[in-house]
């Protein structure tokens, strides 16, 4: 139980993160 809450938590942190890298890249290779 304590390590399904612990994954819960650290996916959306690591998924924000994944996002933002994205936002940038798209833009940068478009240009």
């Amino acid at each position: 139980m304590t390590t399904r809450k612990s994954s819960s938590y650290t996916y959306p942190i690591f998924t924000v993160r994944w996002l933002a890298v994205h936002a940038l890249a798209v833009p940068t290779v478009f240009f």
